[in-house]
């Protein structure tokens, strides 16, 4: 009997103490939960360097521990809107103002730092949306390429030249997609035959460095092609000629 008793007791405990807890202890607990909550913006996919931050690439989340977040979050997506990436940025990432650029021209084609101004470097762009294959997915701002024809043949003067952009069809910067445009870091003598081989033939590229993994040996391609140009009495005056050309 005093069993039957002890059993009765300790299942009107149970049952008190489930209505405490379900009607009283949760809500405090979610309460407490819901109110260190922070909504944060957040990338709502990859996005490249140089590329522009709206809404279409954001989102708010509630994040759950705000003492985690990083310095200069915001929880409005207005604060980021119709700025640009001054870095890349993952999917998922917190967004803070440190990783955002204002937009400013140099800002979205940071490659213009590979320009000179006195007619030393120039940017020249080619045209590969036609034959993405060629080059694939595969190549990245900063490589080193060797750029050759359709036949494979390989010329002194383009030897080594440097990648600085990469566009995709949409004028992004393609991460991971297909390059409709490529533009390289080149003198006037490379910028003309790269210009006559995209207009009249194909052009190949072949990956000699990858800066991002060994830029002592994509500095050192680079200065053996500037050598060509100072050493080879051919190549220099050819140099020389255009340079003066073009300061006329």
């Amino acid at each position: 009997m005093n069993f039957l008793k002890n059993k009765f007791i300790i299942g009107c405990f149970c049952i008190v103490f489930s209505v405490a807890f379900g009607g009283f202890i949760v809500p405090v607990m979610s309460e407490r939960i819901m109110s260190d909550t922070v909504p944060v913006v957040v990338a709502q996919n990859d996005i490249s360097e140089g590329n522009p931050v709206n809404e279409d690439n954001l989102k708010v989340i509630n994040f759950h521990n705000a003492d985690a977040l990083p310095e200069g979050y915001s929880s409005d997506i207005e604060e980021f809107k119709n700025k640009y990436a001054g870095t890349f940025i993952q999917k998922g990432d917190v967004i803070t103002s440190s990783k955002i650029s204002d937009g400013s021209e140099d800002a979205k084609n940071s490659y213009v730092e590979e320009i000179s101004a006195d007619n030393e470097k120039f940017a020249v762009s080619v045209d590969v949306s036609g034959y993405d294959a060629i080059v694939g997915g595969n190549i990245k701002v900063g490589d080193i390429v060797t750029i050759l024809d359709s036949h494979g043949s390989s010329y002194k003067e383009i030897y080594y030249v440097k990648i600085i952009d990469i566009v995709d069809a949409l004028g992004n910067q393609a991460e991971n997609t297909a390059p409709s445009v490529i533009t390289f870091s080149v003198n006037i003598v490379q910028a003309e035959k790269i210009a006559d081989l995209s207009q009249n033939d194909k052009v190949y590229l072949l990956l000699a460095a990858r800066y991002s993994i060994d830029s002592a040996k994509a500095d050192s391609l680079i200065s053996a092609q500037d050598s060509i140009f100072e050493n080879d009495e051919y190549y220099r005056e050819l140099l020389e000629s255009k340079k003066f050309n073009v300061g006329e």
